[in-house]
């Protein structure tokens, strides 16, 4: 049994639930090893009428359109120079990368001389987020990764095999609100502890995790 392998397993156990995957997930604090995901149909039906279909893999690209009007809801653009005051990374990055790949796949539309409306309408695109660190023998590792994981999924487990998991600390999880599966054979996974729902999750983490499960959408066209 390797950490591997009980990775395959959860993996394949959630996706016969109906979730999408993926695995080796990072947003900035660590890299999960497994990642769940739901998608908003309607919100994927809008995304794609737009032709939006290159991810965003970048969490910069959602701070930019976050800070940017919607062109249906909004009657005014927002200039360029307005923008720069509002993002946390360089000037240059901005005019030369990042908004040149944002209007070369349709995310935003410029008007005039560097005024600019973001073309929306699907942001959170994905209805849930579960993060999940499996781990054979150390719970306290499993745990503080987990932890870190609140920025940007819903909830959190932490996953161990049953000969390990009553070296876990439950009353810990729970004073967190992070959860535990437990593999009870070969083949086999349990909930014993659920985990809550957290509410310290950085919508732009969020929304760059989702991509993972946009990515996977748009192979299949």
């Amino acid at each position: 049994m390797t950490e591997q392998s009980l990775v395959e397993l959860l993996e394949t156990f959630f996706q016969y639930k109906g979730y999408l995957t993926a695995k080796e997930v990072s947003a900035g604090y660590g890299r999960a090893d497994l990642v769940l995901g739901k998608l908003n149909r309607n919100k994927c039906k809008i995304r794609k009428s737009h032709n939006q279909l290159q991810p965003l893999f970048k969490e910069y690209f959602f701070e930019v359109l976050r800070n940017m009007p919607d062109i249906d809801h909004s009657e005014r653009p927002i200039h360029i120079d307005d923008l720069i005051n509002n993002i946390s990374f360089s000037e240059n990055s901005l005019k030369y990368k990042i908004l040149n790949y944002l209007e070369n796949n349709r995310y935003i539309h410029k008007i005039d001389n560097d005024y600019y409306y973001k073309v929306n309408g699907w942001v959170p695109l994905t209805s849930e987020i579960v993060a999940i660190e499996v781990k054979l023998s150390n719970w306290k590792r499993a745990f503080l990764q987990a932890n870190r994981y609140k920025s940007f999924a819903d909830k959190v487990y932490v996953a161990m095999p049953e000969s390990k998991a009553h070296l876990v600390n439950i009353d810990l999880l729970k004073k967190h609100g992070i959860g535990l599966y437990v593999f009870v054979c070969p083949s086999k996974v349990i909930e014993v502890l659920q985990a809550e729902k957290t509410s310290e999750s950085i919508p732009d983490k969020r929304n760059l995790v989702s991509e993972y499960f946009w990515s996977s959408e748009t192979t299949t066209l």
